[in-house]
């Protein structure tokens, strides 16, 4: 497991790194990486309330969400993929969430070090893999609250509720995020 969160960040340091120059070719015209592609990537961990899930997956599952937008407004409807996946005593717990997703602006802070509040919303197909079952698609989605840092950092708690279960486990629970926006 602690291989698995040290993969997931050496990637999200090197996609952050790295995507710079991607982004530039993608759109040659731009004066800066600010005006390519709007993106969010966020690492975390998702915290299932079910005990079957948890059973599956331990009770913290790393994993991380990347949302794609097609403008530099904060306030716009993205695209969101994501991937979350644990195990314990040779069972596993994977899940793909697929959403469309909102993101508003709730207030403006005053405070040094922060830029002001958001919520969250999204909704969409999540993924779902129990104990080898292999992916089954499931409806459900979410609702988060989060803080914009400087420099593009924000963090972001969000509840995820989804209907149904595979093999009696679901990705319902608290998810909890530190991510960069470019």
């Amino acid at each position: 497991m602690q291989n698995l969160v040290r993969m997931a960040v050496l990637a999200t340091v090197l996609l952050i790194g790295a995507s710079a120059p991607v982004r530039a070719q993608l759109n040659p015209t731009a004066n800066s990486v600010a005006e390519t592609i709007p993106l969010r990537i966020k690492l975390g961990v998702l915290r299932p309330s079910g005990s079957d899930t948890r059973a599956l997956s331990g009770s913290q599952v790393p994993g991380g969400m990347v949302d794609l937008s097609s403008s530099r407004s904060e306030t716009d409807r993205t695209l969101t993929v994501g991937y979350f996946t644990g195990s314990t005593a040779g069972k596993s717990f994977r899940v793909a969430p697929l959403l469309v997703t909102k993101t508003s602006s709730a207030s403006s802070s005053g405070t040094s070090g922060m830029t002001g509040f958001f919520t969250s919303e999204g909704f969409g197909a999540y993924f779902v893999d129990a104990a080898g079952s292999g992916f089954k698609a499931r409806f459900g989605g979410y609702i988060g609250a989060g803080l914009r840092l400087t420099g593009g950092l924000f963090v972001e708690a969000q509840y995820h509720y989804v209907s149904g279960s595979v093999n009696g486990a679901s990705p319902n629970g608290i998810a909890l995020f530190i991510g960069r926006r470019n």
